[in-house]
């Protein structure tokens, strides 16, 4: 429970960075910067989990879309949208499914990571009991296609929970 706590409490830090470096996130989703090439991607503004879902999909090949925790020492890497999509949980868990056939083995990693995180949401938990995805080897591009396999045989014996609603 601590541990989730912190997730949120650096969740909601990160959003409130990115807000601040967003201009506060009062314009749209996705506006035209003054460079007519280049986009800015803002953080959704409204507690909208379909906002939210859409958002972090976009950003999870973002390799600059992190944070760093810890001491010096032992500093770890904050990877924002996998975190975020694991949080979102069960409606995370189709798309994350789709970005494993993505040619970017950074995205693939980290939709493996959502993955495992989503599939221990508490909405699951009635349905598939502790049988949640457990990857033997996460965050690392060379388990890609051990870890691909694992995820892609957890979702054939579930998939049938999605195609109920």
């Amino acid at each position: 429970m601590k541990q989730r706590a912190l997730c949120r409490l650096l969740l909601g830090v990160t959003i409130v960075s990115s807000l601040a470096l967003a201009g506060c996130g009062s314009s749209p989703s996705s506006e035209q910067s003054e460079d007519p090439e280049v986009t800015v991607d803002t953080p959704p503004t409204a507690d909208s989990a379909a906002d939210s879902l859409s958002y972090n999909l976009r950003r999870l090949a973002d390799r600059d879309f992190v944070d760093s925790y810890g001491d010096g020492e032992n500093e770890k890497i904050w990877y924002t949208a996998a975190e975020n999509l694991g949080e979102i949980g069960k409606q995370a868990i189709p798309p994350l499914i789709e970005r494993l056939d993505s040619p970017d083995e950074y995205e693939v990693m980290l939709a493996l990571y959502a993955l495992q995180l989503a599939s221990q949401d508490e909405a699951l938990a009635e349905d598939i009991g502790d049988n949640y995805l457990r990857l033997p080897s996460v965050l690392n591009p060379r388990a890609n296609p051990q870890n691909r396999a694992i995820a892609l045989s957890w979702w054939q014996q579930y998939e049938h929970l999605w195609s109920q609603q």
